[in-house]
């Protein structure tokens, strides 16, 4: 027994061994297949078919049939459930990583400073520890964080400054669409130590240039 997915052309409740059925299966588990009964099962999945393969002759399939009549009904209902769930498994994992593809840290933070998601790049894995314990090792929030401000206007940003590096903090708040004042914020984290010191670099040369006049 063996359920195939999106399998092709489910025109009917109910198929007894239908050519494209077999030579699907053939084709998928690269094997000759023979009796086959295929059960349109119509589920969220857009088509699901429970294929059946079996020695039974027709008058014993018949009575197979009757007896599981009552329990498939309950099983589209499972059958359902269990693809949902993979479906919404699956965008979750597909958005992480591509939240973890980019490059620079990103982080969903409620007004209490708490992690509610973040990429690898910020730190993955702390979800309800505090922003600032995480990001910089701190027991308090960075000089300049911009989150406290985040949900009086549209957006804001700062520089936070973490060992060495300097950080330039772009915060957005999670609007709820409900006219509620936003409780959740997206930090963005973008490195500018680079050009902190070129600029450094410009005005202590502007400098010397200066005292040279």
């Amino acid at each position: 027994e063996r359920i195939i997915d999106r399998a092709p052309n489910p025109s009917s409740h109910l198929r007894w061994n239908e050519l494209h059925d077999r030579e699907f299966l053939a084709s998928l588990l690269s094997r000759p297949i023979a009796n086959l009964i295929g059960v349109s099962l119509g589920t969220a999945s857009g088509g699901t078919v429970l294929f059946l393969e079996h020695e039974l002759d027709r008058t014993e399939s018949e009575k197979f049939l009757e007896a599981i009549a009552d329990r498939l009904q309950p099983f589209t209902l499972a059958l359902d459930r269990i693809l949902i769930e993979l479906q919404l498994k699956f965008a979750s994992v597909q958005w992480e990583k591509t939240f973890d593809q980019i490059r620079d840290p990103i982080a969903i933070i409620d007004s209490d400073f708490r992690l509610l998601r973040s990429n690898s790049k910020f730190g993955a894995g702390y979800l309800g520890e505090r922003c600032y314990q995480v990001f910089n090792e701190r027991n308090s929030p960075c000089d300049g964080c911009p989150l406290t401000n985040s949900n009086q206007i549209p957006s804001v940003s700062s520089t936070v400054r973490r060992g060495d590096r300097y950080f330039s903090v772009h915060s957005y708040p999670i609007e709820s669409g409900l006219g509620q004042v936003a409780t959740n914020m997206i930090n963005h984290y973008v490195d500018i130590s680079a050009q902190r010191e070129l600029f450094g670099r410009l005005v202590q040369n502007e400098k010397m240039a200066a005292i040279g006049k």
